[in-house]
């Protein structure tokens, strides 16, 4: 990363990282609308949808 100075292991882990500097959240709940930087945040939120402990 031109910013940070960090490395990433690929483009896609670049991509995401720097949505961070960025502070692009592209990752939308369908059922409530919230939005998340990552797409693993989601996945842990989305649990609340399923009735499941995050």
């Amino acid at each position: 990363c031109g910013e940070s100075g960090r490395r990433c292991s690929d483009r896609s882990a670049l991509a995401e990282h720097r949505s961070l500097h960025a502070e692009e959240r592209p990752h939308i709940c369908g059922e409530c609308g919230d939005s998340f930087q990552w797409s693993s945040a989601l996945s842990v939120h989305l649990r609340i949808h399923r009735g499941e402990t995050p």
